[in-house]
């Protein structure tokens, strides 16, 4: 690392490591700008200028392995832009396990003309304190594993992810596979052929907040700041059902587009099996009776007939607790 790298307090890949943009294989260059950092060293900032950058294959299926205190920053979104090599096979670009102390910051990741592989823009398993921020996450591959950010069964803690601008997804937006200890989703754009922007499969204190996404079609708020002042209206459970303590109070919605939100976490406190009512009365918007409706949730454990119960639905004696957050429906 030359002594003027230390003096401006980052590293250019295009000044430091002769990488070149709008060229050929940029990858082992910025990889090895990643892996710059001495040990015993402070954080890594690695800048990446202005320009397209195309990423060859690094690993089995991967472009870029993320390091630990390390800072990847771009000259902007949409001016910084990193592009899978034609002909490559790739599941995620940018792949991290373990991590501590990084943050991804001011680019775009456009995975599109990718022809095999996930085509997912981020994959990390395992790691603390995570930082998402002001980056275009473009034109995910596969319908089934084509997240823009997948957090692998390894649980993050820590977890920002914010002012991001998703697009052209064939999945959601973030998947947490894993329990997610902390994390915090706010003022994101997400657009998705999936019905879910974000998933997740263990409840934690996961936050999504004033996101604008638009879910196979439909655009929603996220979160309870979507709401008015006052407009949440408490749920009345059904016999063998009870709230959760210390979570919000199970709760619906209308937001502007039409669409009943609800939120909270209820328990069964008796067996139930598929078709046990949760709740009655939920509101319908003012449409003919028995008309169908368009219902997206998370996890298939629940549902809302054409008459405003929310019912159970899921396999066998069920005796646990139901996350409400993201369930959503309007009438067609």
């Amino acid at each position: 690392m030359a002594a003027r790298d230390l003096e401006r307090g980052y590293v250019d890949v295009q000044l430091d490591f002769l990488a070149k943009p709008d060229g050929p294989d940029a990858r082992a260059a910025i990889q090895d700008a990643i892996d710059s950092r001495r040990k015993g060293t402070d954080a890594l900032e690695v800048y990446l200028p202005a320009g397209r950058w195309y990423i060859g294959q690094g690993g089995p299926a991967n472009g870029l392995r993320l390091r630990s205190t390390l800072r990847l920053r771009g000259a902007g979104l949409g001016k910084t832009i990193l592009v899978p090599l034609a002909g490559v096979t790739m599941d995620e670009l940018l792949y991290g396990d373990d991590l501590v102390d990084v943050a991804v910051q001011d680019l775009s990741i456009d995975m599109a003309g990718l022809s095999a592989g996930h085509g997912r823009c981020i994959t990390i398993e395992g790691a603390r304190r995570v930082t998402l921020e002001s980056l275009g996450l473009l034109n995910t591959r596969d319908a089934t594993n084509g997240h823009a950010v997948l957090f692998a069964t390894d649980p993050p803690t820590d977890v920002w992810v914010r002012f991001c601008y998703m697009a052209g997804l064939k999945r959601c937006g973030v998947r947490f596979a894993g329990a997610l200890a902390q994390g915090l989703l706010h003022h994101n754009r997400v657009i998705t052929d999936h019905t879910a922007a974000f998933e997740y499969v263990a409840p934690g204190l996961f936050t999504d907040e004033l996101n604008i996404v638009t879910e196979a079609g439909v655009t929603r708020i996220t979160g309870s700041g979507a709401a008015p002042p006052g407009a949440w209206q408490t749920l009345t459970l059904d016999s063998g059902w009870t709230s959760v303590s210390g979570r919000p109070a199970p709760a619906y919605y209308f937001d502007a587009f039409g669409r009943v939100h609800l939120r909270g976490e209820v328990r069964a406190t008796t067996g139930k099996v598929a078709g046990n009512r949760i709740a009655a009365g939920l509101p319908l918007p003012d449409t003919p009776s028995g008309h169908p409706l368009e219902f997206r949730a998370p996890v298939e454990l629940v549902h809302i007939e054409t008459d405003g119960e929310l019912v159970f639905q899921g396999p066998g004696t069920f005796t646990g607790t139901l996350k409400l957050n993201q369930v959503s429906y309007r009438k067609l």
